[in-house]
């Protein structure tokens, strides 16, 4: 009986070791775990792109993805040649989703051939543009929750992927007082008998009276497109951010004052 308790005491033993060890291995999975989970939550919230074709694919998709707005800082430093093909318009979809496009571009563009073509293909495609005479980064922005963020001069080396919503927000901050600096593109307003005076008068009427963008295009013969661009270049015009607010800033101004006639 002793000799079988002995035995069965070993044995005891040797399973105790098993769960010991387990238990240690659990409690350093564990910690493995927590700290991958930190890891992958630091990557979410900004991560370093060192590959020039990711940062490429992730400039050229950025602006698609956007429901409400992007905003871009475009410098004149690249580090091959400017080429017309570098433009990245907006594109139909977006427009048709009424997302606004603002840039704000170096008046370098202007100054060269290429560049000028690549500021009027924007701002035909239906991008609002201002100008600065200097800009110290590149810089895109999507809808207030991520940014990419160049970390060298022409940003085709190394760029920051940012989702953290308080870094987007001081960027997007940041956009908001170089864009109240700059100048816009197209220069003074019409004076208030232009025919695109009128247009405007006639667009923001319609809606204060509630119509939509395809019943505006059509009362006026003209393309939702056309209206939306118009709406978006007005609500900048304004500094505001919806067009009830838009629509609240062009009462006080004025703006309805006749627009029945």
């Amino acid at each position: 009986m002793e000799a079988a308790l002995v035995h069965k005491q070993h044995e005891l033993d040797a399973q105790y070791d098993i769960i010991a060890r387990a238990q240690r291995e659990v409690l350093r999975i564990r910690r493995l775990a927590d700290r991958q989970a930190q890891d992958a939550s630091s990557h979410r919230l900004a991560h370093v792109l060192t590959d020039s074709d990711d940062i490429a694919a992730l400039s050229n998709t950025i602006g698609t993805a956007a429901v409400r707005e992007h905003l871009t800082l475009e410098t004149f430093q690249y580090d091959l040649p400017l080429k017309a093909s570098s433009a990245q318009p907006p594109t139909l979809a977006s427009i048709a989703r009424g997302v606004r496009h603002r840039s704000i571009y170096e008046t370098s563009f202007l100054s060269d051939p290429v560049g000028a073509e690549i500021v009027e293909r924007c701002a035909a495609a239906g991008e609002v543009i201002r100008l600065l005479p200097q800009l110290s980064m590149k810089l895109k922005i999507t809808d207030g929750s991520q940014a990419l963020l160049a970390l060298t001069p022409t940003g085709s080396s190394v760029a920051l992927h940012l989702t953290s919503p308080v870094a987007v927000k001081a960027l997007r901050h940041y956009f908001e007082l170089l864009w109240r600096e700059a100048r816009p593109l197209t220069g003074t307003p019409p004076p208030s008998d232009n025919a695109r005076e009128r247009q405007r008068r006639e667009i923001v009427a319609l809606m204060q009276q509630g119509f939509k963008d395809e019943a505006i295009a059509r009362r006026l013969g003209l393309t939702p497109r056309t209206v939306r661009r118009r709406i978006s270049e007005f609500m900048d015009e304004l500094c505001a951010e919806t067009r009830f607010a838009a629509g609240a800033e062009a009462q006080r101004r004025g703006w309805f004052d006749g627009a029945a006639e």
